[in-house]
């Protein structure tokens, strides 16, 4: 991390100070496009990703950050981004996960709990001609290589 980002994180800090939200991603792009991904421990608003906004802009611009014009995106993470962290699981129980594991097995079901480092999920088992079939199946986080919020409709 370079200075100037170093920089903008203390004042991102500042702003989540004392709130349940938490930086998911943080990127200081070409052009000083500054991209900055929140969530929070039951999830998070607009009215919460504004004033987080209005306080980073506010102290970029009090300190002159970066020279010249930016761009500051904050924003929550979408449903095609995936879960970085334990702590975004629990809002997601009841939810369809899909998963990819290390080892590159493809899994899907249904998030039941999350204790520690391990989540438990309903996986739907589908083989070959017969009908689908359900299985409780405890994985380690460390096992995952990518969960997402998979949208039923």
């Amino acid at each position: 991390m370079n200075a100037v980002e170093a920089k903008i994180k203390t004042f991102i800090d500042e702003a989540l100070e004392g709130t349940t939200l938490f930086i998911v991603d943080f990127k200081l792009l070409p052009k000083n496009r500054i991209v900055l991904l929140l969530d929070g421990d039951n999830g998070i608003g607009i009215d919460e990703v504004a004033k987080v906004s209005k306080h980073v802009s506010h102290r970029m611009e009090e300190e002159n950050v970066i020279e010249g014009a930016h761009t500051l995106e904050v924003s929550s993470p979408g449903v095609d981004y995936p879960l970085k962290f334990q702590r975004q699981y629990p809002q997601h129980i009841g939810r369809t996960l899909a998963v990819r594991m290390n080892d590159g097995k493809e899994l899907e079901g249904k998030l039941l709990a999350i204790n520690a480092d391990i989540i438990d999920v309903n996986l739907e088992i589908k083989e070959k001609g017969k009908k689908a079939r359900y299985e409780e199946q405890s994985i380690s986080l460390t096992d995952i290589k990518e969960a997402k919020i998979k949208i039923i409709f």
